[in-house]
């Protein structure tokens, strides 16, 4: 949830920051399913890479975590997705 409202925060300011862009694209012949189709391609590629590197950052940490405890490393595949 506030990942989304994260991702929802960051596509509207980039949607008011290119507004002059969008008007340019809309001249030259882009229709708004065009707009549309673009925006929802970025929010996509943003919230799949944070949540790649997420993931990939949160199980680099539980490994150093359990390299400096002395405790043992397990990583179930199925707690990814979650």
């Amino acid at each position: 949830l506030v990942g989304g409202v994260g991702v929802m925060n960051v596509m509207l300011m980039n949607v008011t920051e290119r507004r002059r862009e969008i008007g340019v694209r809309m001249a030259l012949g882009a229709r708004p399913r065009d707009i549309r189709t673009l925006f929802l391609l970025e929010a996509t590629t943003l919230s799949v890479v944070g949540a790649v590197l997420g993931a990939v950052l949160g199980v680099m940490a539980a490994y150093v975590f359990t390299l400096f405890s002395g405790w043992q490393f397990s990583l179930s595949l199925l707690s990814l997705p979650l």
